[in-house]
């Protein structure tokens, strides 16, 4: 006996549903779960303040036709409307952002010497104004991160962790691959001297 299986213009057991609904996504893009856990825990605390739930016809991706959305009613504000499809985009902007700003605070203090390693202590020392420097950027990038006001300007999101750390292994790549630079040079020159 072989099973039905129905086409994407039939819904399960109701019978046919309108050819504008699908019964699932298509999608060319190969995907693992629905949600990652990172992505599952984030919809858990984001969802009840951020979701809103609309009339639907039969399937979930549906919005019933007679629905009128009115953002004021529903934000209880007026203000310009911007809707993202998916988790949007401001995690990954800010993680790029981030680690841009990382990977050149350690070039910055990389290129204190020209020759000279920046391994140590001593590469800290002798200027006050690299550590405030370094220390306004910290607090910058955190306000760019995690401020309310500055997230809605900028389109940023917060961040967690592992993004932290991320920018934070790019930038000691950079500093370790200048350091490489700089002992080359330091050969070739001591090797033509």
């Amino acid at each position: 006996m072989s099973e039905h299986t129905p086409s994407p213009a039939e819904g399960p057991a109701q019978g046919p549903v309108p050819e504008a609904f699908h019964r699932r996504p298509y999608s060319f893009v190969r995907r693992g779960d629905r949600l990652t856990a990172r992505r599952q825990k984030a919809w858990d605390d984001w969802a009840p303040t951020r979701v809103l739930d609309v009339p639907r016809v039969r399937t979930d991706t549906s919005v019933h036709p007679d629905h009128e959305f009115d953002a004021a009613a529903a934000f209880g504000r007026e203000a310009p409307l911007v809707v993202e499809v998916g988790s949007g985009l401001g995690e990954a902007r800010t993680a790029a952002v981030n680690t841009l700003v990382a990977t050149q605070l350690f070039y910055l203090l990389n290129a204190r010497f020209l020759k000279r390693s920046s391994f140590g202590l001593h590469s800290l020392r002798g200027n006050p104004a690299l550590l405030i420097a370094t220390l306004a950027l910290a607090c910058f990038q955190l306000a760019f991160t995690y401020l309310p006001s500055l997230q809605g300007l900028f389109g940023s999101a917060p961040l967690d962790g592992a993004h932290w750390l991320s920018a934070l292994i790019s930038g000691v790549v950079v500093f370790v691959l200048v350091e490489i630079e700089k002992a080359v040079l330091r050969s070739f020159e001591a090797r033509h001297a």
